[in-house]
This record gives C-alpha cells, structure tokens and sequence, in this order.
C-alpha cells in the first residue's frame, strides 16, 4: 500500500492591505481594501506611459497604500478558456511582481465590469421617455475602478 502526500497549497497571503488591479490597454484601474480586507474601495486610474514612468507611479502607490498582495483581474471568455486580453493581464501581473517585489494572483474579472455598470447604472434615472426602446450606449465613467472594487479579496 503505497501513501499519497496530499497536493501542497500555497502560503496564505499575508495579513494587510490588496490592491486590486483592473487591466486596460490605456489606463490600468486600482482599487484597494482595507487592511482585514473586509471591504474595497476604488482607488485610481493610472494613464500608461512608459514602463520606466508607469513602475515609478506603481510603487509609490504601493509604499503610499502599505500593500502586500496584487490581485489582477483575469478576462476569461464565456466558454472559460484564456484569450489575448488574459495574456496581456498575465503579463501585467509578471510586470508588476518585477516591479513592486509582492506576490500576484489572478482573479475571474469577466463579470465585475457588467457588475459595475448596473451599480452604477441603478444610481441614476433613466433619461429617456418609457416608449424608447433600449439600447446599448458606450458609457464613460470610472466603472474600471468599480469594477476592480468588486474582486474578492
């Protein structure tokens, strides 16, 4: 009878404060939680620029904000299977741990925009007369920060 060793987890993640991280081509999204990490809020967008500019804007945000652990947000298609746009999240998140020297974990983001825009969405009026039909309008705002407050911490 031969044992089996039971799969080995990671490390829990330290005690302290996660930022959240919502990719975007232009802009990265940060939302942070409180240090017990019972709550998040939306913290700030940062406009790309530089690898070199953006590493200096994401540290000083960590050390500002005292973070531990980077969670960034994992577009995964409907179906579950990775596209370009979770290959470049993944390479973000790689960048990031390079850069700020804190463990990186992924989280499923596919829903936490949609999750935002009706948050956002419900705080408003609808401006148009009942007899419109609906339609799908491209909305600006910061729903990048909303959503990334929505990720689990």
């Amino acid at each position: 009878m031969t044992d089996t060793v039971p799969p080995v987890s990671p490390p829990p993640p330290p005690p302290g404060k996660v930022l959240a991280v919502d990719p975007g081509e232009r802009r990265i999204g940060f939302a942070i939680t409180d240090p017990e990490r019972k709550f998040a809020f939306p913290l700030t967008q940062l406009e790309r620029t530089t690898p070199e500019r953006d590493a200096v804007k994401v540290r000083e945000l960590v050390r500002e904000e005292r973070v531990v652990l980077l969670v960034v947000g994992l577009p995964i298609r409907a179906g579950g299977e990775e596209g370009a746009s979770a290959d470049r999240a993944r390479a973000l998140g790689a960048w990031l741990a390079g850069v700020t020297g804190l463990p990186v974990v992924y989280s499923d983001e596919s829903y936490t925009t949609r999750l935002a825009e009706k948050k956002t969405l419900g705080c408003r009026p609808d401006p148009r007369p009942k007899e419109s039909p609906p339609r799908r309008r491209r909305r600006s705002g910061n729903s990048g920060d909303l959503a990334g407050s929505g990720l689990p911490g």
